[in-house]
């Protein structure tokens, strides 16, 4: 084997290398940038509804727009949220989905059905109302979302 051989063959190995390496970075963003978008949009969508319950005085059956959706948990490493970020999304997807079994608990609960409107709607506030905390979670959510508008 001569050296031209040797020398192309070892140019093209580094160039079918880095196209690779380039093809998966170009795919990785792209999936970045797609997990980030579902993320945002999932967390605009329950923001936008736990701040009318809890600031904007709306009935807590507005909580049935609400799904706490399991895949958001998979998808938010792939996302490229830096780590502070993260724990806010991590810590808001737990308030939610810890909200959600506490108003489905309640409106399955013995004797739901048989409340007046006013004593539903007391009961379910009572359940589910947030704590400070929540309340924090939320605001650095908003945050979060103005950042990326």
């Amino acid at each position: 084997m001569d050296t031209n051989t040797l020398f192309g063959a070892l140019v093209g190995g580094l160039c079918s290398i880095s196209a690779t390496m380039l093809g998966h970075w170009c795919q990785n963003k792209k999936e970045r940038r797609i997990n980030r978008a579902i993320i945002l949009d999932y967390l605009k969508r329950t923001t936008d509804i736990f701040s009318c319950y809890y600031y904007g005085n709306v009935a807590p059956e507005c909580l049935d727009a609400v799904d706490s959706q399991e895949d958001m948990w998979r998808m938010l490493p792939q996302a490229g949220f830096t780590k502070s970020e993260i724990d806010s999304i991590l810590n808001w997807l737990f308030i939610v989905k810890i909200v959600l079994q506490k108003y489905n608990k309640g409106i399955h609960s013995d004797g739901y059905n048989n409340l007046s409107d006013i004593q539903k709607r007391q009961y379910l506030d009572a359940l589910i109302k947030g704590k400070a905390v929540d309340l924090e979670i939320l605001d650095e959510i908003k945050n979060l979302l103005a950042k990326f508008k």
